[in-house]
């Protein structure tokens, strides 16, 4: 209905009443007793299926269906005082209807500043797959907000290398003559075919787990692919063999009539904005069914930190002005620090996980420079002096210029040359640039061999108290 179905399911309808209608004057004028095989004297049975009666589907119900017989399943102590046990005929609405999660559902959250998203997340997926290694067949779903975000994520965890083995792969493609032009095009034609036909997708980073992605503008078999491949239990019996773990990034289309067994956790990198505390609960719903427990996690943003107290209320039913029962009075998201998070995601004594989520983000960002033609149209190629005579401009604009560099005045006339020549770079040494500039802050120092951690990091990670002071005294 939200997704604009309704007119064509009125088509559909009105088509229907208008061929019965034909056929059975032809009936009656004689001419025929069947027409298309089928009794048209008879009425049309419409059953009407929803899992929520909101005004759109009763406005619906009242223009297709006739006297209808309304099914609704309730619990047994408030089925005397349902409004159906009086008037069968009108369907009950669900605006004040609350919906509690089950109580083997263990829900989270963890407040983690924008820039530091990508690593969280990484951190964990690998705690959660690293709890169910004993545990084959275990299904993790990250919820994102949508279908472009969902693709950019399933390529960014399978295309991106700790190893710097796709790096080198990329810069000796770029090496390669004139003469191997064409069939670099047709290769790369083909890999992106594979790539667009693609199920399933590895990363490094999450060992021995597939991830899978699914929404709304895939293709219909991909999408049928990608719910079979996920969905997969390992047997021994099996030609083949699933994967031991799997991880499913879809939008909200996920939320709702899918049968997903066996899903250990469910992640919100994205909370809902649209829904409510229903959309949040069928999100969470897709874990600790059938009497199985389950973990449900919100990634919530610093200025996001109000949602949490307002989803719990929700659930409550505090809202409603009424006092909440045992059960209802004691759902709330356990918080965690995001320093927990990335500890327990990257391990490693101390202050090492710090160090590892760099390299982790630094990998990723390799990616985005190898997937964009930063080797050639590179700020740093460019005669910043020469560049601003193109826009009439006398002086080059200071905050391009190296700040290392300062000139007392800026060069002018038209011959005029920086005094000291820009170095070229290109995307091969990307990692080496970003790491001179981390250094250069006094955030990495360099022994034996290595670059390591000098107390603090790129991200320059809060301790608890700063979050809690950031989110205006919510305790966490």
């Amino acid at each position: 209905m939200e997704l604009g179905f309704e007119d064509t399911i009125k088509g559909i309808i009105q088509g229907l009443d208008g061929r019965r209608k034909l056929a059975f004057q032809a009936v009656q004028d004689g001419k025929t007793f069947e027409v298309g095989g089928w009794d048209w004297d008879r009425q049309r049975r419409t059953i009407l299926c929803s899992a929520t009666i909101r005004e759109d589907v009763q406005k619906l119900a009242g223009t297709t269906l006739i006297r209808p017989l309304v099914i609704k399943g309730l619990d047994k102590e408030k089925a005397e005082d349902s409004p159906l046990s009086k008037h069968d005929h009108e369907p009950a609405t669900t605006s004040t209807e609350k919906f509690t999660p089950p109580s083997q559902l263990s829900q989270k959250h963890v407040i983690v500043p924008l820039k530091m998203r990508l690593v969280a997340l990484v951190a964990l997926l690998r705690s959660l797959l690293a709890q169910t290694q004993g545990q084959k067949g275990s299904k993790i779903i990250v919820f994102l907000s949508c279908t472009d975000s969902v693709d950019f994520h399933w390529r960014l965890l399978g295309d991106s290398s700790m190893d710097g083995e796709k790096a080198e792969r990329a810069e000796s493609d770029e090496d390669k003559s004139d003469d191997e032009d064409d069939k670099v095009d047709e290769s790369a034609e083909e890999k992106k075919g594979q790539e667009e036909n693609k199920i399933a997708a590895q990363s490094s980073l999450l060992p021995g787990a597939s991830i899978f992605r699914l929404h709304g503008s895939l293709p219909t078999p991909i999408r049928l692919a990608s719910l079979r491949g996920f969905s997969a239990i390992p047997s021994s019996k099996s030609k083949k063999p699933a994967p031991a773990s799997s991880i499913l990034l879809c939008t909200s289309v996920a939320s709702r009539g899918l049968d997903l067994p066996l899903v250990r956790a469910v992640i919100q990198y994205d909370l809902p904005t649209e829904g409510g505390a229903t959309e949040y609960v069928h999100r969470v719903g897709r874990t600790a069914r059938a009497g199985k427990g389950g973990e449900a996690w919100s990634i919530v943003a610093p200025s996001e930190s109000q949602w949490v107290k307002w989803v719990e209320g929700q659930m409550r039913g505090d809202t409603a002005g009424e006092k909440s029962d045992g059960d209802k009075a004691n759902i709330t998201l356990e918080g965690a620090s995001i320093e927990n998070v990335l500890a327990k995601g990257f391990g490693g004594k101390g202050s090492e996980y710090e160090a590892r989520a760099t390299e982790v983000q630094l990998s990723f960002e390799r990616w985005v420079l190898r997937r964009k033609e930063k080797h050639i149209f590179h700020v740093r190629h460019l005669h910043i002096g020469h560049l601003a005579k193109a826009f009439a401009l006398r002086e080059a604009p200071k905050t391009i210029t190296d700040g290392k560099n300062k000139a007392t005045s800026a060069s002018k006339g038209l011959g005029s040359r920086p005094t000291k020549p820009a170095k070229q770079h290109d995307v091969g040494d990307a990692e080496q640039r970003m790491q001179n500039i981390v250094r250069a802050q006094g955030r990495l120092s360099k022994k034996g061999g290595k670059m390591i951690s000098s107390g603090t990091d790129e991200f320059q990670i809060a301790s608890g108290a700063a979050l809690d002071s950031l989110v205006h005294g919510y305790r966490l």
